[in-house]
C-alpha cells in the first residue's frame, strides 16, 4: 500500500513589504500619508492626524525616527477623514478637474477654427 504524502496548504501568497500599511482601519474613514510640510494645507481639507492613542489603527513605526503620538514614516503622518467627507472632497476635485478640461477644450476648438483648422467632436 502506498503512503499519501502530507497535503501543503497555502492561505496566502508572498507580498513584497510595505511600510506603508494599515492594519485594522476604521471602515469609516479613508487613509492617507501626508508629507509634514503639507500637513497645515491638508488640516484645512479635512484631514486629521491619526493619534496613537485612539487604539484602533495598528502601524508599526518602521523608522522608528519620532516618537511623538502620530504615526510617521520618514517625513510623511498618517491622517484620516471620515470617508463621506473624503468622496465629498474627492469629487470637487474631480468636478473642478473637468471644468479645467473642458474649458481647455473649447479654447482648444476656438483657436483651431481662427487658424482655419477643422476639428472634430469625440
Amino acid at each position: 500500500m502506498r503512503k499519501k504524502s502530507p497535503t501543503i496548504l497555502i492561505g496566502k501568497t508572498w507580498q513584497p513589504p510595505d511600510p506603508l500599511r494599515v492594519d485594522y482601519k476604521d471602515p469609516n474613514y479613508a487613509y492617507r500619508w501626508v508629507k509634514e510640510k503639507n500637513l497645515e494645507q491638508k488640516k484645512y481639507e479635512g484631514w486629521v492626524p491619526v493619534d496613537r492613542e485612539s487604539g484602533k489603527e495598528k502601524y508599526a513605526n518602521p523608522d522608528g525616527a519620532h516618537n511623538d503620538s502620530f504615526y510617521h514614516y520618514r517625513e510623511s503622518i498618517l491622517c484620516k477623514m471620515p470617508r463621506d467627507m473624503a468622496r465629498e472632497r474627492n469629487k470637487f476635485y474631480r468636478d473642478r478637474a473637468n471644468k479645467s478640461l473642458e474649458s481647455a477644450k473649447t479654447n482648444f476648438r476656438k483657436e483651431a477654427n481662427r487658424m482655419g483648422i477643422e476639428t472634430f467632436e469625440e
